[in-house]
């Protein structure tokens, strides 16, 4: 199947200190955190790190605006690796018309201090056209991101 030409999953083009299409989101008040765009990458020349420094960090890169040609059940390819107490995981919302928020996430990634390659899958509900995707971190540790793939349901 096709993946969906999302913008930049690689994390190669950008401005400044972050890539394009992504932003970073501090999820909490209970700690502190801090985001990187790293040169530390297992394919090209790109990550993101998301590096969780005290208490209990929620730390977000969102890729807002993600298109979603139809409902179903997508399913997301990316590479990962972590470093110290790190919490990787994954989310995705939803905002369907007339209906309440759709919130789906996955379970804690294995650490592994090597790159390593996770799967996923969510479900985009009927009448919506775009969600946010979200690559995530709420420990202390580091957490890098790269090479994601998206790809929508058959």
């Amino acid at each position: 199947l096709p993946e969906l030409a999302a913008g930049n999953l690689s994390f190669e083009h950008g401005l400044a200190d972050r890539p394009g299409g992504w932003s970073w989101a501090t999820w909490s008040t209970t700690g502190t955190g801090r985001f990187e765009w790293s040169t530390d990458a297992c394919d090209g020349q790109r990550s993101v790190a998301l590096i969780g420094e005290s208490g209990t960090p929620n730390l977000v890169a969102e890729l807002a605006n993600l298109k979603l040609p139809k409902p179903g059940v997508y399913t997301v390819t990316l590479k990962y690796k972590t470093q110290g107490e790190a919490r990787p995981h994954l989310s995705f919302i939803a905002q369907p018309p007339n209906a309440e928020q759709q919130y789906d996430r996955s379970g804690q990634l294995p650490l592994s201090e090597t790159w390593r390659e996770a799967t996923w899958s969510f479900t985009a509900p009927a009448g919506v056209s775009t969600g946010r995707f979200h690559v995530r971190n709420s420990g202390v540790g580091t957490v890098w991101y790269d090479a994601i793939a998206i790809i929508p349901p058959p």
